[in-house]
């Protein structure tokens, strides 16, 4: 890659994770890592529409702040709590998801590359009709998933010492 690329690749990731990116803005950046196999391929390039969590659906492959990093994962559901919002995303190709909050979100992938260079609409009606598939096949497991998480972590499949009954 040349310098010039490097630094509008730098310059269009810092726009999106600082916000100054304006809405509806579309930029396009490499995906790198394996979470959303096979969607979205490492390597390949991905374009990212700046858009509120609240115009995100379900099925969508929204793309949130971590830290100092963007991650893209699909959107598998919203919860409202009084006035928290928070998002369900998930990988495809991982095991667990996890709420994050609304305002995290910065945008959604509007188009992924494939092999030939091409892009894929991913906001057509079909390409959205298929990613509801996706998450209504992904929330049984990853809802079991995170069950289990829960009740491993509040202690629910620990070993209790039993005290026979005479000697107590």
């Amino acid at each position: 890659m040349t310098k010039q690329r490097n630094r509008k690749l730098i310059s269009q990731w810092l726009k999106l994770l600082d916000g100054s990116l304006e809405m509806e803005g579309i930029i396009e950046l490499p995906v790198l890592s394996e979470s959303m196999l096979p969607a979205l391929v490492p390597g390949r390039n991905i374009k990212i529409q700046r858009t509120p969590w609240n115009k995100c659906s379900s099925g969508d492959i929204i793309v949130f702040r971590e830290g100092k990093r963007l991650t893209a994962h699909r959107l598998l559901f919203n919860l409202c709590v009084g006035s928290s919002c928070y998002c369900f995303q998930k990988g495809d190709s991982n095991t667990y998801g996890h709420f994050i909050r609304a305002e995290r979100i910065v945008g959604r992938v509007l188009e992924s590359q494939d092999k030939s260079g091409s892009y894929i609409d991913l906001s057509s009606g079909t390409a959205r009709r298929k990613a509801r598939v996706i998450v209504f096949r992904q929330i049984p497991g990853t809802l079991w998933a995170c069950s289990l998480q829960i009740l491993r972590r509040y202690g629910a499949f620990r070993k209790e010492k039993r005290i026979p009954p005479g000697r107590r």
